[in-house]
């Protein structure tokens, strides 16, 4: 961003009026087509005077005949009519001192192309639905997108349903492999057209039901037999054999009487963690499995109480489904955020809570030890940023003429609102050729210092940048190197 300029015309009369401020935000960036709204971000006048303001149109490009419009209020239309650079600046007064803004750039491009994204299973099953996902598609500039769903290919003559939709389906009624290809339109223009193959298979592997937590059962030594019911079984409907493995701690002399049992029951014999593991096979020699975690300790030790919270996102609205890890064993909120976990915890140790959810940055918050019977751990509500997707343009000024490819670190600094339930941490570097743009993941909303390889420097925004949380209209960020 340009240096503030501040220049001042005084009456030749001595005056205790201070001039007031007049400071234009960051450079921007629009496409072709689309008004601006200019506004002074920080325009005010240190006695509080009314302010009159002039805005000035100082560079254009040099076939555009574009004008300002409502150029004595405080907010400003700029209409492009060309590609190019435009600058602008404001003058202000408060009646006594008139002072000129700094210049802001406003950058204007050509619309890109949305881009199409699928996510959709790599294999199937005969007469099972199939989802597919393009909910993950963006245009560039944040348009509506419309969707174009197609089976390109395909062994029989099956169709798509809500094939304008983000979310559509097909249910294939033959072995083999299904093409299916998605465009989206901003309005303008097509995207590329995006692919992906879906191999549909008659045989499924067997499912393992266990009921109960499957994770962390606490146990008192001598007291208990660890033992979970469910069931088996195998969508074809053929045999299915057995095989238990038991992972124990050193020094349990605990064995497995029959390892090809439908049921399994063990007793443990000393304190510590146990993991019991079932593997079936159906006749094609298909696998599942699936793990129990017992873990054993002394009945004077062990301590029962409630942890209880809400995860919220920057409009404090509930996280839905976010998933937790407390002390190892995973949890999951409602679909408001809440969770309200019963937890057996041994006397003296702390509860450590962490974020589990790749939509979620990477949070903890470490209780005290714990000292006592029905402990209540209330965390209320605890924001967390959420991670967005956000287009990423990486510019060079005119002169550049280092790197094609360039590291850029994102440093998380800040939040809004402050985590002050959370610690949290991202600090990650993104390479980028240079005059690109792709899509990166950045907890939102939450500041971020900025890093480039030692042989540039980083001229807009600047060292800092915030990344707000928009889910609906997406999120953009641009960042201009140049040599150093």
């Amino acid at each position: 961003m340009a240096p503030i300029v501040m220049e001042s015309i005084k009456s030749g009369v001595a005056s205790s009026n201070q001039a007031p401020i007049a400071q234009l935000g960051n450079d921007m960036s629009t496409v072709l087509g689309q008004s601006v709204t200019l506004s002074c971000e920080y325009c005010f006048d240190p006695e509080g005077d009314e302010l009159s303001y002039n805005w000035q149109l100082l560079g254009q490009p040099d076939t555009s005949t574009s004008v300002l419009e409502s150029t004595t209020s405080p907010i400003a239309t700029l209409n492009p009519d060309m590609i190019g650079e435009y600058l602008v600046a404001v003058i202000i007064s408060d009646g006594e001192t008139e002072v000129t803004s700094n210049t802001q750039i406003i950058d204007v491009r050509n619309n890109q192309k949305p881009i199409s994204k699928i996510f959709a299973p790599l294999t199937a099953s005969l007469g099972e639905r199939v989802i597919l996902d393009g909910s993950h598609s963006f245009d560039p500039e944040g348009a509506e997108l419309n969707y174009e769903w197609k089976i390109i290919d395909q062994p029989n003559h099956d169709e798509i349903y809500e094939d304008s939709s983000a979310l559509a389906y097909f249910t294939p009624m033959s072995i083999g492999d299904y093409i299916v290809s998605l465009r989206t339109n901003d309005g303008t223009q097509y995207s590329d057209p995006e692919t992906t193959a879906i191999s549909v298979k008659e045989n499924q592997a067997p499912v393992i039901v266990i009921q109960g937590d499957l994770n962390r059962t606490i146990c008192i030594r001598g007291e208990c037999r660890p033992k979970r019911s469910g069931k088996v079984y195998d969508p074809e409907g053929e045999a299915i054999t057995f095989l238990w493995t038991l992972h124990k701690p050193d020094n349990s002399t605990v064995t497995l009487q029959d390892d090809s049992a439908k049921i399994l029951q063990f007793t443990p014999d000393i304190a510590g963690i146990y993991i019991a593991t079932l593997t079936i096979t159906d006749p094609a020699n298909n696998l599942s499995s699936e793990s129990i975690t017992v873990e054993v300790t002394d009945l004077s030790d062990v301590l029962t109480g409630t942890v209880k919270g809400r995860i919220v996102d920057t409009t404090l609205s509930g996280v839905e489904n976010a998933l937790l890890s407390i002390n190892g064993k995973e949890y999951s909120s409602d679909q408001e955020g809440f969770f309200n976990i019963t937890l057996d915890i041994e006397e003296g140790n702390a509860i450590k809570i962490l974020t589990a959810d790749s939509r979620l940055v990477k949070a903890q918050h470490v209780t005290a030890v714990i000292a006592q019977q029905d402990f209540i751990i209330d965390l209320g509500e605890s924001f967390v940023p959420v991670k967005q997707e956000v287009d990423t343009y990486l510019w060079t000024c005119g002169d550049y003429s280092g790197p094609e490819n360039i590291n850029l670190r994102f440093n998380m600094i800040d939040t809004f609102p402050a985590t002050n339930k959370f610690t949290t941490h991202f600090d990650e570097t993104f390479s980028f050729a240079i005059d690109s743009n792709k899509s990166i993941a950045l907890p939102s909303t939450a500041s971020y210092e900025l890093f480039v390889d030692d042989e540039v420097t980083i001229t807009a925004p600047g060292p800092k940048v915030t990344i707000y949380y928009a889910p609906i209209l997406g999120a953009m960020n641009i960042v201009t190197i140049c040599n150093k």
